[in-house]
């Protein structure tokens, strides 16, 4: 999931009569922050820290146990 959100565009195909598009084609355009919940699933404990160090954005929500 983090790779995914942190994805960039590299490279942007224009064509005739067509939308452009980019490569890679799914990628997150827009500001992204992460929602904690104080009791996350336990493999999910991970995930703010991960989000944090790779800057993905603000934390917004009440501390895991941080196991």
């Amino acid at each position: 999931m983090i790779e995914l959100l942190d994805r960039q565009a590299l490279n942007y195909w224009a064509r005739r009569n067509a939308e452009p598009t980019s490569a890679p084609d799914v990628f997150h355009r827009g500001p992204k922050v992460c929602l904690i919940n104080g009791t996350p699933p336990p493999g999910a404990t991970p995930f703010p820290t991960i989000s944090k160090k790779r800057g993905l954005g603000p934390l917004i929500g009440t501390r895991t146990w941080g196991a």
